[in-house]
């Protein structure tokens, strides 16, 4: 086991130490044979979830910046929610931009020199810092990160950057994700623009920004592909095993909502489940079909994920099943309280950056967070929205 482990170490070194002499022998020459532009590269390889967050301030942000001069960086998952926005967006693999200097040479090429590269998420990930440090920009900008990500972290190559935008939470384990990006969107705008202006985004300017994605959506025909009209959605998938709320629980659930009511379930895995009108439509949806899907349901139920938090941004009241690790990070989120329902169970071990103590997480295993929740917890949940909002005839 040790041997495997010696070798995969040493393979991973002699392969970054031949990446990094195929760049000093051929991105160096490309980059001398290319004009600096004007433009600016952002680039963003977070997750749908965080996407999702940060999309008002990014759209208040490139009213200030002609289309022409900003590019985007995204992961594939997020390349379609980011041209909603803005047309140029470059999607690359992080895994082979970092070992395949051919790959590697065509997405430089593709991006070309620019005035300015700048990570536009706090939570600056070593994918982030490689790409942006491997473009060729006069300046570099970069959040100095958040405290749960930054904490283990060893020797990040901040010197490398221009300007570090500093986080004024360094003392606080976890705070909104939404505060962290006022601070890095208006620093940033005071570093390009030498002007200050204030990203606070409130919940209407979420809707307002959702509403213009799914009227940009509806080009697909739901009614007619899936035979929806009032449905609600239950997401019982989520970006890591150990985040996904147990079967039996969620068959509980079923059971006690009404037979009646149409249930749309998306996602990528299979999750059976039993219910009169269940329309499991698992690993069946593009995602901008299930984002139109989230977008005009009468009620979400999900485990903490991406498109959970698309349901209560778009104006859809939502029940989400909350587990501890980054317990704040996005919910609980006080200004939305009214339209989305976090059911968890307190525990002492709470933001423990699911760094969890009682499972192996690595095994998929369900810590007590999410699996302790009893499903009456969330059928109350739901019948609060319910008396609010009218959901069920």
């Amino acid at each position: 086991m040790c041997i495997k482990k010696y070798l995969k170490h040493y393979t991973k070194c002699v392969v970054e130490k031949l990446n990094y002499f195929c760049d000093r022998a051929f991105v160096n020459f490309i980059y001398k044979n290319m004009d600096l532009s004007k433009k600016y590269v952002f680039v963003d390889l977070s997750l749908i979830g965080d996407v999702l967050v940060s999309l008002p301030y990014y759209e208040k942000f490139f009213r200030e910046i002609p289309d022409n001069d900003i590019q985007l960086v995204s992961l594939p998952i997020t390349t379609n929610i980011f041209k909603k926005l803005i047309p140029n967006v470059v999607s690359i693999n992080p895994f082979k931009f970092k070992y395949n200097p051919y790959y590697r040479i065509n997405i430089l090429k593709k991006i070309g020199r620019c005035e300015c590269c700048a990570i536009t998420h706090p939570n600056r990930t070593k994918n982030m810092e490689y790409l942006c440090l491997k473009i060729n920009s006069r300046y570099k900008i970069a959040y100095k990160g958040e405290y749960i990500y930054e904490i283990e972290r060893k020797n990040p190559p901040l010197n490398l950057f221009s300007h570090i935008i500093n986080n004024p939470y360094c003392n606080e384990k976890i705070v909104h994700i939404s505060k962290h990006l006022k601070v890095f969107f208006e620093d940033l705008n005071y570093i390009l623009f030498n002007k200050y202006k204030n990203f606070s985004i409130s919940k209407n300017d979420y809707y307002t920004t959702f509403k213009k994605f799914n009227e940009n959506l509806y080009t697909l025909d739901l009614k007619e592909k899936y035979n929806c009209d009032k449905y609600i959605v239950i997401l019982t998938d989520a970006s890591t095993p150990y985040r996904k709320y147990p079967s039996k629980d969620w068959q509980i659930i079923l059971n006690n909502l009404p037979k009646d009511i149409k249930i749309i379930q998306i996602g990528l895995n299979k999750f059976p489940l039993k219910h009169p009108n269940l329309i499991d439509l698992t690993g069946k949806t593009t995602l901008d079909e299930t984002m139109l899907i989230v977008m005009n349901s009468s009620l979400v139920i999900g485990n903490e994920t991406g498109l959970t938090h698309l349901g209560y941004l778009s104006g859809v009241p939502t029940v989400c099943i909350l587990g501890g690790g980054h317990f704040g990070r996005f919910l609980p989120w006080p200004e939305f309280e009214d339209i989305v329902k976090c059911v968890y169970e307190p525990m002492d071990c709470f933001q423990c950056g699911w760094k969890c103590k009682y499972v192996d997480l690595r095994k998929g295993e369900v810590p007590p967070c999410i699996s302790q929740i009893p499903p009456e917890s969330v059928l109350t949940a739901i019948e609060k929205l319910n008396e609010l909002y009218k959901i069920f005839p």
